[in-house]
C-alpha cells in the first residue's frame, strides 16, 4: 500500500470542511425543531489510496463513542446488498 499523501488529504479536510457548512445549515433548515439540536459526521476517503479523513460538529469523544456504536449494531460481517 502506498504512503499517505498530505496534499490530498488537507484537500480532503478543506472540502470537508465546506461540506460541514452545508449539512450543518441542512439540518437546522429541515430538522431543528424547539432548540433541539442534531450533530453529524462525514467521512472522506480515497477508493484508490488509503488517505481518509472525517468531520463532525460533535466533540471527539462523542462522535468516536457515536461511531463504535454504530460499527455494534451494524457488524462489518453483516453487510448485506442493500447496505452497499
Amino acid at each position: 500500500m502506498r504512503q499517505m499523501d498530505g496534499d490530498k488529504i488537507r484537500s480532503m479536510e478543506a472540502a470537508g470542511r465546506d461540506l460541514a457548512g452545508v449539512l450543518e445549515r441542512v439540518l437546522k433548515e429541515y430538522f431543528a425543531k424547539d432548540g433541539e439540536r442534531w450533530g453529524f459526521a462525514l467521512m472522506l476517503f480515497s477508493f484508490d489510496g488509503p488517505e481518509f479523513t472525517w468531520i463532525s460538529n460533535a466533540q471527539r469523544a462523542d462522535m468516536v463513542k457515536t461511531m463504535q456504536e454504530f460499527i455494534a449494531r451494524n457488524p462489518p460481517d453483516q453487510v448485506s446488498a442493500d447496505r452497499n
